[in-house]
């Protein structure tokens, strides 16, 4: 390559700069509930009615779209996946969100989880009114959250909340959000297990109603900056001009 076209190569290359291309955004969330007990002081605890209701979601700006509300549910596009499911006898339930945008796209990607337990109990047998009652929630998750050129972002959240209603009561006794935000060129990676613990006075032989529910939800986006149109034109004029001056050959009659 000679020096001229070398000169424009390399002038060229600057032009578009790192811009013309990007890399990978990947989002994956999830969050499980392992056990969720009620335990009272004295007394036996009576669990009924329990339903389950789950959904799904998947949304990508290259048009993809899918989303389920099946038990499990499960929603993909070529971008992105969601799941949510419920156990009804087990008290469990497990949801996950999850983005991977591919190098080169221009756009974004989001998906959505959520599990829901609802049901009703009372405290049969008690020694004492009102009964101490004691609500745990095993729960573990995940969060992971990775970008790697300029122009990307991302979030990921995980919720849980345990809402209580009864008479005279109407409480969310155990709540957790965790909501992760990163810009360009970042990762981060955060494990999570815990075990959310709350206590109440309730009466015993009475209807009360609970609903314990699960969120992940992640989002990606990568905007490709493109150079400009007309800053691009005039420096190739420039460099298509700077090109003839240094290949123009030499006159051999000695004048200038």
């Amino acid at each position: 390559m000679t020096n001229a076209y070398r000169f424009l190569f390399l002038s060229v290359t600057v032009c578009l700069g790192p811009t013309a291309w990007a890399d990978s955004v990947i989002v994956n969330t999830s969050l499980g509930l392992t056990e969720l007990q009620i335990l009272p002081s004295t007394g036996t605890p009576d669990v009924f009615s329990v339903t389950a209701t789950t959904f799904a979601q998947a949304l990508d700006s290259s048009g993809g779209f899918s989303q389920s509300d099946d038990n499990p549910a499960s929603a993909a596009t070529t971008l992105a996946n969601a799941s949510g499911a419920a156990s009804t006898s087990a008290l469990t339930g497990s949801v996950t969100a999850n983005i991977d945008l591919p190098d080169n796209f221009n756009g974004f990607a989001s998906s959505e989880g959520d599990s829901v337990l609802s049901g009703m109990f009372d405290i049969t047998g008690a020694a004492t009114n009102p009964v101490n009652v004691t609500f745990n929630a095993f729960l573990t998750g995940s969060q992971l959250l990775e970008t790697t050129g300029a122009g990307q972002y991302a979030t990921s959240e995980i919720i849980f909340t345990l809402l209580l209603t009864g008479p005279s009561t109407s409480n969310t006794i155990l709540a957790y959000d965790n909501l992760l935000p990163i810009g360009p060129g970042s990762s981060l990676i955060v494990p999570y297990g815990s075990t959310l613990s709350a206590s109440m006075s309730l009466n015993p032989n009475t209807d009360y109603s609970f609903v314990a529910s699960l969120d992940a939800e992640s989002y990606g986006v990568s905007v490709i900056p493109e150079p400009s149109p007309v800053g691009l034109a005039l420096t190739l004029v420039g460099l298509l001009a700077v090109l003839g001056r240094l290949t123009k050959k030499p006159r051999l009659d000695g004048r200038g």
